[in-house]
């Protein structure tokens, strides 16, 4: 297979920083899906930027 695909997961965070929660989720998400794509030989986790945004400024 040489088509490449990213798969992006998102969700909020409980403050801008990230939470204790919010660290312990990412952790188990990433450890799931790393399981899960390996198990379907699909690919594998590349990363994670927990707490990052996109700010788009406009002049008017």
């Amino acid at each position: 297979m040489s088509e490449k695909y990213w798969l992006v997961v998102q969700y909020p965070l409980k403050s801008a920083q990230g939470s204790k929660r919010d660290h312990w989720l990412k952790e188990k998400v990433m450890e799931y899906l790393e399981t899960v794509l390996n198990q379907a030989n699909l690919g594998e986790v590349d990363g994670c930027d927990l707490g990052s945004r996109v700010v788009i400024q406009r002049n008017m």
